[in-house]
């Protein structure tokens, strides 16, 4: 039997680029190309940087949250290393045998996480009071840090601006919405939006994502709205921009 345990490696940084072609850049690989290209995570892997035999990704902006790929023995082995992990996301065909591992050594349940995309170009109109943010909305953004963290916002608004495209809904000088694209790769963009408990049910959400994707199609990137299974607004929204193309991955 191999022992896994001997074999983890915690790779630096400047190993990353390496490990970028395991991961091509598509839909479901946007947040680890994003994670990879700008250095914000920790890796841990079996085997070597040119065949691994199993890879975890771990973010720095939420560090409980794991990425898992390849073989799942290898996988659950490196797992038992670390500390301090809530869930980890991977690929349907090894999620059943991971699953089966990990239930070994405590409870667990599991989830769809849903990727989708937006191929065909956004022709409405938005309404009219969505723009894009900049720096120069620092005072607006701070307001409306308290809102957006509960909303489960795990970026600084510094992080957004700086990493990638923000646009908001103003109203009476307050956010009311907002929707935003960090996770950017060559090809792709991942769209988030959080909406204020006072301006909820109003469809901005809806418009200012529209906004955001209009940006994002003039820069040639297709939009990616990921999410998890039991997020019926979430979804409901993706539904009404008309993201389409199922794919999945299962979190543990």
């Amino acid at each position: 039997m191999l022992n896994y345990k001997q074999m983890i490696l915690q790779i630096s940084p400047d190993q990353y680029p390496a490990l970028l072609p395991f991961f091509p850049d598509t839909p479901e690989n946007v947040h680890v190309r994003y994670f990879l290209t700008k250095r914000l995570c920790e890796i841990y892997l079996t085997g070597n940087i040119s065949n691994p035999q199993a890879i975890i990704i771990r973010s720095k902006p939420t560090p409980s949250e794991l990425f898992g790929y390849q073989d799942p023995s290898a996988l659950f082995q490196i797992l038992k290393s670390l500390e301090n992990w809530h869930s980890i996301l991977v690929n349907n065909d090894i999620s059943e045998t991971l699953g089966r591992l990990i239930s070994q050594t405590k409870n667990i349940t599991y989830e769809k996480e849903i990727y989708l995309v937006l191929k065909q170009p956004v022709t409405t109109l938005p309404t009219s009071n969505v723009r894009q943010l900049t720096f120069d909305d620092t005072p607006i953004l701070l307001s409306a840090q308290k809102w957006l963290q509960a909303a489960g916002s795990t970026s600084s608004y510094q992080e957004m601006l700086s990493d990638g495209i923000v646009v908001g809904i103003i109203v009476n000088n307050q956010l009311a919405s907002i929707a935003y694209a960090t996770h950017i790769t060559e090809k792709f963009a991942d769209v988030g939006t959080f909406t204020s408990p006072n301006h909820r049910n109003k469809g901005y959400s809806t418009s200012a994502a529209m906004f955001l994707i209009q940006m994002l199609q003039a820069k040639n990137l297709t939009p990616v709205w990921s999410t998890d299974e039991n997020n019926s607004a979430s979804l409901k929204i993706a539904q009404k921009l008309r993201f389409t193309g199922l794919i999945y991955k299962m979190r543990w």
